[in-house]
């Protein structure tokens, strides 16, 4: 699948909060952003089985901050999603496209929840390819181009990818730059190579 390129494509390593959206809002939604800018590091992860089980294939995006999106390319992931490390009454969505446009799901909680799945319906042979959060009743900026790209939400890719092999999990820090290559090789199944980039728990 094609990266999507109708938003904001930034670093996973360094990404100021102050750059998160420039839209014109409300006061009180300007004050939630502020709010949710100094919040826990909330994680966004993708796994390449339904219910987040244990075991399965993952990619995760890292200190993710409100609103910004969280994608992938590879179609053997995106069957469940987790949100975790969240904090207030918070909502997590997921998309079939990688810019956060269209929404496929929905999952959340209330003020003590701080971490929620939500999968693909077992009905469905279609994945989803991004992930966002925000707080409940915070106007974010949408992923599609059909604003300024100043108003566009930022997008990432995971930073890390984890793996279960010969009787061994492993937790990759994507080197930068090598999403891809590191991307593909679990795509593929070849987990002999991805030994070479992480250790084994």
């Amino acid at each position: 699948m094609q990266r999507d390129s109708s938003c904001i494509f930034l670093s996973t390593q360094t990404i100021p909060h102050s750059s998160l959206i420039t839209m014109k809002l409300p006061f009180a939604a300007f004050t939630t952003l502020a709010i949710a800018s100094t919040v826990a590091a909330v994680d966004v992860c993708t796994y390449t089985q339904r219910n987040c089980i244990t075991g399965a294939a993952f990619g995760c995006c890292s200190n993710v901050p409100i609103g910004a999106c969280c994608f992938w390319t590879q179609s053997i992931l995106g069957w469940s999603v987790r949100f975790r490390n969240m904090t207030g009454n918070w909502l997590g969505t997921t998309s079939p496209d990688q810019n956060c446009g269209v929404q496929a799901a929905v999952t959340g909680a209330s003020a003590g929840a701080t971490t929620a799945c939500v999968s693909v319906a077992t009905t469905s042979t279609t994945n989803w390819f991004s992930a966002r959060w925000s707080l409940n009743g915070t106007v974010v900026a949408p992923g599609p181009t059909t604003r300024s790209s100043s108003e566009l939400a930022e997008c990432r890719l995971p930073d890390v990818l984890g793996f279960t092999w010969a009787n061994r999990d492993y937790r990759i820090n994507v080197p930068g730059g090598q999403y891809d290559e590191v991307a593909q090789l679990l795509e593929v199944g070849d987990f002999e190579a991805l030994t070479r980039f992480g250790k084994g728990a």
